[in-house]
């Protein structure tokens, strides 16, 4: 392919670094989320990676810097991976993506007779899986999942296709349509890790994407509570439907008899059961709400359902109870307790009134 590697290579750095930029811009005005942790740590290394192999590239040799920047592709792949599984209340596992990416480090270093293509092949299992879990999740209901699945479904299956059939034969011997040039494999990876930057950024800041639903609200995976982040996403909510005359419907979602839970099956069940409920209301809350737990509890939630009146509000009440009960987590009677308030809203007091009258 009649391309210039060093140029494709400082294409990429440049533009994965203007992508880091506006994330972190956003990072900064939104709030840091549990999820923006992992897609931070892909960011960067995906940028350290086009530095290392552009300066690998200069020097016409491979030594360590190469080997370096390979287990940081693979680790910036692995990092998002773990951010789509935390998007969707599952646990991290970053320590995968760190292992694969020492033993390419390792491999690189000792001189492995299958580099350099033998990381590319780890890299591309790394972004198949990202877009499996990406279309096994809520994320690809919006356009940045869609945009993530596809940029490295597509990336992935050819980085994997050609490097696999490369490694499969003998040098000399393979066909030179099915080798995977370092100019290809600079381009496939360019435009994957650029589509997956654009994914993310889609997801965090695009027209009430999925992020807007838990962002900074609820962390599904750790549990953590952040009710000041609550009161100030929802402030400019509330203003709009003052403003506009309209009322403001919370809903109030608690598990029942979370005390003999614990004595009976004790902490693990009480933050199964935590993580489910959370994972149903993020998915099931219409789109433009906001999802919190409320201050001081460990199993109450609060939900801000914007241009919902209380019998608006019953179909989605409904959806919520069937998807707790039918769910694998066995919880004390009928698993949760819902209450709706309607009601006007223009501050944190009239919200945390209208979370006490659900309550």
């Amino acid at each position: 392919m009649n391309v210039d590697l060093p140029t494709v290579l400082l294409l990429q750095h440049l533009v994965v670094g203007m992508l880091t930029v506006v994330y972190g811009v956003d990072v900064v005005r939104r709030g840091f989320t549990s999820v923006d942790r992992y897609w931070m740590i892909a960011y960067l290394a995906a940028g350290l990676a086009s530095l290392g192999h552009l300066i690998g590239t200069l020097t016409a040799q491979r030594d360590w810097t190469d080997s370096v920047a390979d287990a940081l592709l693979v680790l910036a792949a692995g990092a998002a991976w773990s951010g789509v599984r935390v998007l969707d209340g599952a646990r991290p596992r970053l320590w995968m993506p760190v292992l694969t990416a020492v033993a390419v480090a390792v491999a690189g270093g000792l001189g492995s007779s299958v580099e350099p293509r033998g990381y590319l092949a780890v890299v591309a299992g790394w972004a198949v899986a990202t877009a499996v879990a990406t279309v096994r999740g809520s994320a690809i209901r919006h356009i940045g999942g869609a945009v993530i699945a596809g940029s490295l479904g597509v990336g992935g299956s050819a980085l994997l296709l050609h490097t696999v059939v490369g490694m499969s034969r003998d040098g000399a011997a393979a066909p030179t349509d099915l080798m995977l040039s370092p100019e290809t494999a600079a381009l496939i990876i360019m435009v994957a890790v650029v589509g997956t930057g654009v994914g993310t950024l889609l997801l965090r800041t695009g027209e009430g994407g999925a992020l807007q639903v838990g962002e900074a609200l609820f962390d599904p995976a750790t549990g953590v509570r952040t009710p000041l982040g609550l009161h100030g996403r929802a402030a400019a909510l509330l203003e709009d439907g003052r403003a506009g005359g309209r009322p403001s419907t919370v809903a109030v979602v608690e598990l029942v008899d979370a005390v003999t839970l614990l004595d009976a099956y004790g902490s693990r069940m009480i933050e199964s059961a935590r993580e489910l409920v959370a994972a149903v209301l993020i998915d099931t809350a219409p789109r433009g709400s906001l999802v919190g737990t409320v201050e001081g509890t460990e199993c109450s939630f609060v939900v801000v359902l914007p241009d919902h009146d209380a019998e608006q509000a019953d179909p989605w009440r409904a959806t919520v109870v069937a998807a707790v009960r039918a769910s694998r987590v066995e919880v004390v009677g009928d698993g949760v307790r819902l209450g709706v308030s309607v009601g006007l809203a223009d501050g944190d007091g009239a919200l945390l009134d209208l979370v006490d009258r659900a309550s």
